[in-house]
């Protein structure tokens, strides 16, 4: 988004020297914003970051996996593997 680019664009320029108050003019909000901003960075950074990981874990391994896509183009195979 694009408030997000310049809350870390007005937090680079602090990190490089320039003043609450000059940050604020250029973006035209308050020093209390940048600190809430700057806040808010902290806490993210803090927090341990998200398990890529999604969902629930599969019940079917990989190799399961390539036999069921295997028999689905054979169904014979299919039913000669589960004994019917």
């Amino acid at each position: 988004r694009s408030a997000d680019i310049s809350r870390s664009q007005a937090l680079e320029l602090l990190d490089t020297g320039w003043t609450l108050e000059e940050v604020g003019e250029i973006f035209n909000v308050s020093e209390k914003s940048i600190w809430r901003w700057e806040d808010k960075l902290t806490q993210q950074i803090e927090v341990s970051p998200m398990s890529v990981l999604r969902g629930c874990p599969r019940l079917l391994n990989m190799a399961i996996m390539a036999e069921l896509q295997a028999s689905s183009r054979n169904p014979h195979r299919c039913s000669l593997m589960m004994g019917f």
